[in-house]
């Protein structure tokens, strides 16, 4: 939300980052000796207390546009505001209410994971014990007590990310911004992600991801935002993501797949079809309550007993294959 107020300036109550019409410095080769900027025209407003993963098909473009969004690289043009403050396109500074983390080195390799802990949480008020009680009953509820006594430079680069996450929350940081975008995590790891990103959320504070993997959007984030060839092409909820680019309807499973796919091109030729091991995948544009009822009743009464059939519950996997397709990638 933005209010005007009387002298002149625009205060973002509840606005982690406001982006609008940014152009980022580096510039890429595009077909023909065509030259463009990597980032063009990104518009994304992040509001307080929202997790957000930042998708795409560039490893570079996702990297590049949160390094901006940290304050870490400058920018070329137009505008930037975090948390209510905005920041000059030229400045690089190290921003007290943003915790930036773009590699995994920060954490400590001679310590084990709750003595790091304790020593990040140090400045906190409170008897000692009882801190260490409470870090340790954190990483309990979060799946994390198998390594919380591991030696960090034993851990895997995933979990060493997790541990500064972690960190970020300890800190009193208003803007949380992780820049992991190939690293990939295992589901007890991204169950540890949808924890901690909880618990960042419920505390008042942003959080804002990186990453190319579908079950962290789906599992952790509030909020996606999805970039191609430098630009924002989807922002919003995840659960609008789902529901507007999931066009699959249902998968079916019979032991003469091949036939029964013809049958149903020939008799509901409205809906796409595919096969993929073994399966047919039903989709359509704009689907309704009968889809499902219709397709059933026309394999049955062309004789067809399909071995399995499952109803498909949109998700960010299949709509991010169905962005990619309208652009042809």
């Amino acid at each position: 939300m933005v209010e005007k107020v009387a002298d002149g300036f625009s205060r973002y109550y509840d606005t982690a980052v406001l982006m609008e019409k940014l152009s980022s410095n580096e510039l890429l080769l595009g077909e023909g000796n065509d030259i463009r900027r990597v980032l063009d025209g990104i518009d994304i407003c992040i509001k307080k207390q929202e997790i957000w993963g930042i998708s795409g098909k560039s490893l570079f473009e996702i990297k590049l546009l949160l390094e901006i969004m940290a304050n870490i690289k400058p920018y070329d043009g137009g505008k930037c505001v975090l948390l209510e403050r905005g920041m000059m396109k030229r400045k690089r500074i190290m921003l007290p209410h943003v915790f930036y983390a773009g590699s995994h080195t920060m954490v400590y390799n001679n310590m084990n994971v709750l003595e790091f802990l304790m020593f990040i949480s140090a400045k906190k008020d409170g008897n000692v014990v009882v801190r260490q009680k409470r870090i340790f009953d954190l990483l309990l509820s979060a799946g994390l007590q198998n390594i919380s006594l591991s030696p960090i430079y034993s851990l895997t680069k995933e979990y060493k990310s997790i541990i500064i996450l972690l960190a970020g929350y300890f800190t009193p940081s208003e803007l949380i911004i992780i820049n992991y975008p190939d690293y990939n995590y295992s589901d007890e790891q991204i169950e540890a992600l949808r924890h901690i990103a909880e618990l960042i959320r419920d505390s008042g504070r942003t959080l804002v991801l990186s990453t190319t993997d579908c079950r962290i959007i789906e599992r952790v984030c509030s909020h996606t935002a999805f970039l191609i060839n430098g630009k924002i092409v989807y922002s919003g909820t995840v659960e609008d993501f789902r529901k507007n680019y999931d066009k699959t309807i249902l998968y079916i499973w019979d032991s003469d797949p091949k036939e029964l796919l013809s049958v149903l091109s020939q008799k509901l030729p409205q809906y796409t079809y595919d096969f993929d091991e073994g399966k047919i995948i039903i989709s359509c544009e704009t689907s309704c309550e009968n889809d499902i009822k219709l397709i059933y009743k026309t394999a049955a009464g062309a004789g067809f007993a399909p071995d399995k059939i499952h109803v498909n519950e949109k998700t960010v996997e299949n709509a991010c294959k169905e962005l990619l397709s309208r652009y042809d990638i």
